[in-house]
């Protein structure tokens, strides 16, 4: 179809001739190479067939290799590897035998057999990559059949692990003490078998590098990336910092701060803006209640800082403990800005109210004032003294209240211009207090000018008034009106206005002092003097009276002292004599109470022992009634002193009486010792005769022993313990009268039972030989 004309249309035609002629040429090619290619498509379909049965044959081990699925059989991956590699093997020879008639169809058709050859390449890829997969995957599950294994210990120990880091994570803490300490080991547990799969994960891996390096390459990246996914795993699992005791001792570290942090935020959420609203006193009481909570809340915000501030080295090496202190660093810092912002206006609030209810009457008291220290002036001195002090007091106290409401008032204007005390506050409450402060200013300054003034008019008047009083009492005693007192009228001046009797010494001083013109009288014009000079008397007669009465005291003391030393002497000469007619009747003893001595350390009871016995306890009711004498005459002797305070009388009668009593003592003792030495005369007497019986029955038992055989062993071992008893008593009891005898005759007859406890002694080893003789019997035949 030529398109142009005129001269273009011929060359048109040519065009078409030539394309149609390619076509045909083109359709001619593909006649003949569908023609050679025929076998070659044969082929291509048997290698399909083949290549699909492969991959049917080695899907379990693809869909396995896919989800790391290691259940499959070994008999069943046998069977699998078998059928794979047959059908593999056959299909490889007939893609090569397709490809080697591809190859034959010629170059011309080499074109128009590019897919099949890309079939051909496609199949023979796909069929390697089963024949691989089914030839690796032995390898990769006996390594994963392994590491599966490590991993579900990982794993438990993750498991375990995660409700205690999780409350680590979150700070929300439920554990008690007793539950912490039985989860303890069901961690330490965990932890141990994580550990040791670890290090087995570890090892295998190791041991099975040469046969991964064996897997193919196919197989070899996702097998790797397995491998290194469960170390990592393992590894997370059992990571420095999350041992059970690091975790154990975070948990009971951070649950009192936590406790502690979770106590404050309620305390400080529970605070609310305070509200300036009322009396000052109404706002002061809840500012101070309000300040209160306050203090509370800040007391935890120390006590969480002291907790934060103590944290042991251990803790802060625990990862989740170190997130849980970081967030409670920044809970307790919220809380602490929280508090200081609610904090901030409390004292504000106060000083504005405590101005405003301050300042409110000060401008009315001011004006007050200012007008009472103008009248002061115009008063008689008798009013105007009091009327000035009046005015003094009154100016005080304002003067007082105006310096604090300037003070505060300046501390309350710098708060309502702070952002907090503008919205706290308007502006119509800082002109008030500004207003306050000027008025109190100027209080400051009219009162600190008054009251040198009023003090100075009070002066004058009190001077005034004195002097009218002075006159009027001089008058008052000036009984012959002549305008001087004399002798006479100077003492009634004395007695009345100083409640003193004069004496001529005091009333010569008196006028003296007074600048009398004579000895005799004081004028009037010298009342103020006289009234000075009064005073001085006064003192003067005080003090001379004071020091006669202590110069009595002493006196009275002395004589006290004297007569107590002179009782004390004749005390001391009883106690003398006393001691001596006791030292006679214990003389009249001594000789019985030696012989006795002499004779109760024999072994036996003997004639001589008995006969001393009686003797010395013939003499028993004498020295006891003696001893009774002397301690009831040393008594009354020292009872009849007359108690005293004083410490030179008391030093005396000491000094005196200590060493006479203390030799008295000693009398006394010595005769009392014969009670003692007669007691244990008696006891040792009865226990002579205790100690006698029981060595014969130790005698006799012990003989009784030696005899013994299998049959009576048993009867005399029983004998023998309780002999045992026996003679363990009988010791015992000896050593208590030997103490008690040591005590009664104060250490003089210390051996009177030594010979008892020497024989009681031998007769306890006689025992003890006794039981060894009856265990041998056990052993001898009755024959």
């Amino acid at each position: 179809g030529s398109k142009g004309k005129g001269k273009g249309g011929g060359g048109g035609a040519q065009t078409s001739v030539q394309m149609a002629n390619r076509k045909l040429t083109e359709v001619q090619g593909l006649i003949a190479a569908h023609k050679a290619a025929a076998p070659v498509a044969k082929l291509i379909a048997e290698a399909e067939e083949l290549s699909e049965k492969a991959a049917k044959a080695g899907e379990p081990v693809t869909k396995a290799v896919e989800e790391w699925d290691m259940s499959l059989e070994d008999e069943a991956l046998e069977k699998i590897s078998e059928e794979v590699e047959a059908a593999v093997n056959t299909a490889s020879e007939k893609i090569k035998e397709a490809q080697a008639g591809a190859v034959a169809v010629g170059p011309q058709f080499a074109r128009y057999l590019g897919p099949a050859r890309a079939r051909l390449a496609s199949m023979d890829k796909g069929n390697k990559d089963v024949a691989e997969a089914v030839r690796g995957f032995p390898v990769c599950k006996t390594l994963i059949t392994q590491l599966q294994a490590c991993l579900a210990d990982g794993e438990a120990v993750t498991s375990k692990f995660a409700p205690i880091l999780e409350e680590l994570k979150t700070t929300k803490f439920t554990k008690t003490a007793e539950q912490l300490t039985a989860l303890e080991p069901e961690l330490k547990s965990a932890w141990e078998k994580g550990t040791t799969a670890s290090a087995e994960a570890k090892k295998v891996i190791q041991s099975s590098a040469k046969e991964r390096n064996q897997v193919p390459v196919s197989l070899q990246k996702k097998l790797n990336k397995f491998v290194a996914d469960s170390l990592k795993t393992l590894e997370q699992a059992c990571r420095p910092g999350f041992d059970p005791a690091s975790i154990v001792k975070a948990y009971s570290v951070l649950q009192p701060i936590f406790a502690s942090l979770d106590k404050l935020e309620k305390s400080v959420g529970a605070l609310e803006p305070l509200v300036p609203e009322g009396t000052a006193k109404e706002i002061t009481e809840k500012a101070e209640a309000y300040s209160e909570k306050c203090t509370a809340a800040q007391e935890l915000i120390k006590e969480s800082q002291a907790q934060l501030a103590t944290i042991p080295v251990e803790v802060n090496r625990v990862p989740p403990a170190r997130e849980a202190l970081t967030a409670g660093r920044a809970r307790l810092a919220t809380s602490s800005r929280t508090l200081t912002q609610l904090k901030q206006p409390v004292d504000g609030m106060v000083k504005v109210a405590h101005v405003l209810e301050l300042g409110a009457p000060l401008e009315g008291k001011v004006s007050e004032n200012r007008e009472g220290l103008t009248k002061l002036a115009a008063l008689e001195p008798i009013e105007q003294e009091k009327a000035c002090a009046a005015w003094q007091e009154m100016a005080a106290k304002g003067l007082a209240e105006c310096k604090e409401v300037v003070a505060s008032g300046k501390a309350a204007l710098a708060f309502l211009k702070s952002e907090v005390g503008k919205k706290a506050y308007g502006e119509d409450t800082e002109g008030k207090v500004s207003t306050l402060i000027t008025t109190a200013e100027e209080g400051v300054k009219l009162f600190n000018t008054g009251i040198p003034k009023a003090k100075a008019l009070q002066y004058t008047a009190s001077r005034q008034v004195e002097t009218a009083r002075m006159k009027a009492t001089f008058e008052k005693y000036d009984k012959d009106g002549d305008g001087k007192l004399n002798s006479e009228e100077l003492k009634a001046y004395a007695k009345g206005e100083g409640e003193v009797d004069l004496a001529e010494g005091d009333l010569s001083t008196l006028i003296r002092s007074s600048g009398g013109l004579t000895e005799d009288f004081v004028p009037l014009e010298h009342s103020e003097r006289l009234s000075k000079a009064l005073r001085t008397v006064v003192i003067q007669i005080k003090q001379r009276k004071e020091k006669e009465r202590l110069a009595e005291e002493k006196a009275k003391k002395v004589k006290e002292h004297t007569e107590f030393v002179a009782k004390v002497k004749e005390v001391g000469e009883v106690l003398v004599k006393k001691a001596e007619e006791a030292t006679v009747v214990a003389d009249g003893v001594a000789e019985e109470v030696k012989a006795l001595i002499a004779v109760m350390g024999s072994k036996d009871i003997t004639d001589e022992l008995k006969s001393a016995l009686a003797a010395a306890e013939a003499k028993l009711p004498e020295t006891t009634k003696a001893a009774k004498e002397f301690a009831d005459a040393i008594q009354t002797a020292i009872s009849s002193l007359p108690e005293t305070e004083n410490p030179l009388s008391k030093n005396a009668q000491n000094l005196e009486l200590k060493p006479k009593e203390a030799k008295a003592n000693a009398v006394k003792k010595k005769i009392e010792q014969l009670g003692g030495v007669v007691a244990t005369a008696k006891a040792k007497i009865a226990m002579t005769g205790a100690v006698e019986g029981v060595e014969t029955k130790v005698e006799a038992l012990h003989a009784k022993a030696q005899e013994c055989n299998s049959q009576t062993a048993e009867g005399v071992l029983k004998e023998v313990q309780e002999l045992r008893e026996a003679v363990a008593e009988s010791i015992k009891k000896c050593q208590v009268q030997s103490r008690e005898a040591k005590e009664a005759t104060g250490g003089i007859d210390s051996k009177a039972f030594a010979e008892l406890m020497r024989r009681l002694t031998t007769s306890s080893r006689l025992v003890s030989k006794a039981m060894m003789a009856a265990n041998l019997g056990k052993k001898k035949d009755p024959a």
